[in-house]
């Protein structure tokens, strides 16, 4: 559990410092826009590996 939150803690400084980049440059909206973008390839991410595994075992 500690691991876990020590991970999470590092993330949180470069996602931090992205997402005020982001802001800056492109606009309010686009650290929005990033996140979205990027949980839906972190859920096609996972679909595929499952689907991969469930074939796997069959």
């Amino acid at each position: 559990m500690g691991l876990h939150f020590a991970i999470v803690g590092i993330g949180l400084l470069p996602a931090s410092l992205i997402a005020g980049f982001l802001w800056g440059a492109v606009g309010q909206a686009a650290p929005f826009v990033l996140g979205g973008c990027l949980a839906m390839f972190a859920s096609i991410a996972v679909f595929l590996v499952l689907h991969m595994k469930l074939a796997a075992t069959e």
